[in-house]
């Protein structure tokens, strides 16, 4: 049987997934000349440092702009990291790789991505066609769980998507959450160097991001730090689901020992009733083994179910393609483009843990 769950979950690293961005010795001479010109305003207290506190000040700065904005970008992702040793940074680290702890990934790598972004056609609101999976791509922020949502909203019901958004001025965006307006300014160069994007489509998907961070803020009351940040520290499908849709989620626990047949039972009548209602359906990944291509603790859209065959289409919120090796079988992983790939239902339920549906439901319902 399913299980409920109150699960959380979140992105791993995009570190080794997207690689470094090419010409490196060009970005760490941009890197370091444009840490050099922006360190003194962002070392607000004059210590030398650089930590946390600074850099999520110095992200939201409109001042911050081209190379120096994916430099405080980078810094900051490297000091806001869980796993890195490190929380200041000063000058001779920057000069100097060799001195950075060796845990470190290459900030140089960092950067490049960092710049390609800030340097990406900002475009309008929505853009031609817009909004729609296709392009989207989550960015450096943990939020998978958000960006999963929000693609298979757009994929199944883009016009229910569009809706939550009304511009207010140039520079100002009001999203509605389940009701709540949340006003969004635009982002700095900074923040979309951190921020996901969504190719040609325009800017609703770094703006609702950020909006959701704000939302966040306002839920658990918390009044310091970045909403983008906010909004990437984890967290469970249902939450946005709620949010977005003004209907209840359901979260529903695989577990094999009760059975394959009776698992497969119960997700193919659940997958066909919620694909038929174009309702959003997320699924979630463990710790446990993966086929390669897969990532850990990451939130994957269910875009489409063929009872027939029993094939299950998922889109992972990187966006990325993935070619496997033939022969390798399931291990091997599964051709990907833009993020889909297919899978069969008796894979699928080895593959992940949990699968999150809206339901028919509506908020304050009893």
């Amino acid at each position: 049987m399913f299980l409920l769950s109150t699960s959380f979950f979140c992105q791993v690293t995009l570190l080794s997934c997207m690689g470094q961005a090419p010409d490196f010795q060009t970005n760490r001479m941009r890197f370091t000349k444009a840490t050099i010109s922006g360190f003194p305003r962002w070392d607000k207290d004059g210590d030398g440092w650089i930590v946390l506190r600074e850099s999520t000040r110095a992200i939201a700065d409109k001042a911050n702009q081209g190379d120096e904005a994916a430099a405080i970008a980078t810094l900051h992702e490297v000091l806001r990291g869980t796993v890195w040793p490190i929380n200041a940074i000063g000058l001779d680290l920057v000069r100097e790789p060799a001195r950075r702890p060796i845990e470190l990934p290459s900030w140089e790598g960092i950067f490049g991505r960092m710049a390609e972004a800030v340097n990406a056609r900002k475009g309008n609101l929505f853009g031609p066609g817009a909004p729609k999976i296709d392009g989207i791509r989550q960015g450096r922020e943990g939020d998978c769980y958000l960006i999963a949502s929000v693609g298979a909203m757009a994929e199944r019901n883009p016009n229910r998507l569009r809706a939550l958004f009304r511009e207010l001025s140039t520079n100002q965006v009001e999203i509605q959450f389940q009701g709540i307006p949340i006003q969004v300014e635009a982002l700095t160069d900074a923040e979309r160097a951190l921020a996901a994007s969504s190719g040609d489509q325009g800017t609703w998907v770094s703006l609702l991001e950020k909006g959701w961070g704000v939302a966040l803020q306002k839920i658990r009351r918390e009044s310091f730090g970045n909403p983008l940040d906010r909004a990437g520290r984890g967290g469970d499908p249902a939450l946005p689901i709620r949010y977005l849709t003004g209907r209840k989620a359901i979260s529903r626990q695989i577990l094999l020992e009760d059975g394959a047949s009776e698992i497969m039972g119960e997700l193919d009548f659940t997958l066909r009733s919620a694909m038929e209602e174009k309702r959003i359906v997320c699924a979630t990944t463990d710790r446990r083994a993966l086929p390669k291509g897969l990532a850990p603790n990451h939130a994957f859209a269910l875009l489409a179910y063929a009872p027939q065959t029993r094939m299950v289409t998922v889109w992972n919120p990187w966006g990325v393609d993935y070619h496997p090796q033939p022969g390798l079988g399931f291990r091997g992983g599964y051709e990907t483009r833009k993020g889909r790939f297919s899978v069969p239902l008796s894979e699928f339920i080895r593959i992940f843990d949990m699968v999150i549906i809206e339901s028919a439901r509506r908020v304050g319902d009893d």
